[in-house]
């Protein structure tokens, strides 16, 4: 299912519609991509939390199961989410991670610089979760499937031009 919360597959475009609600969404225009060149017009990307669970396919993880599969405690996962390895948000009134955000026993190594740089060019941590789970063309996947891929420094680099 394609997720129209912060997309930038939508060239040329000033308005997203959300597909659940119909709330209207500013999103980034690009102009003159080519393969590992691009500039964009940057409109803040605002997020609306409406129906999160149900539009994403991903499977999410409460605290006490990131515990279980880490081996930690509670307390270390929450400084994992303080620290930015990991990334959150309440659904439903339960904390919960996206499983996509841990590689086996472990927080995916590339996710805190990337949720560093999204938070402080002024996405809230429900925004970079949003956008870490969006398709993007400029990269041809996810941002979180790039991460686990590699491929840290293309996604860094459309972060950082979204966060200017």
């Amino acid at each position: 299912m394609r997720r129209t919360h912060t997309t930038l597959s939508q060239v040329g475009t000033s308005v997203n519609h959300c597909g659940r609600c119909g709330y209207s969404l500013p999103v980034c225009n690009i102009t003159g991509v080519s393969r590992g060149t691009f500039s964009l017009a940057v409109t803040r990307l605002p997020w609306h939390s409406r129906g999160v669970k149900e539009t994403a396919s991903e499977k999410w993880l409460t605290v006490p199961d990131v515990c279980e599969r880490l081996g930690v405690s509670p307390g270390k996962v929450h400084r994992l989410v303080e620290q930015r390895a990991l990334l959150g948000m309440k659904i439903e009134g339960v904390f919960q991670i996206p499983e996509l955000f841990l590689d086996g026993n472990e927080p995916l190594a590339n996710l805190r610089g990337t949720a560093v740089l999204l938070l402080d060019g002024g996405f809230t941590p429900e925004g970079a979760i949003a956008w870490l789970l969006s398709d993007h063309d400029v990269l041809g996947a996810r941002p979180i499937d790039a991460l686990s891929q590699g491929r840290k420094t293309e996604v860094r680099r459309l972060a950082q031009a979204l966060a200017l």
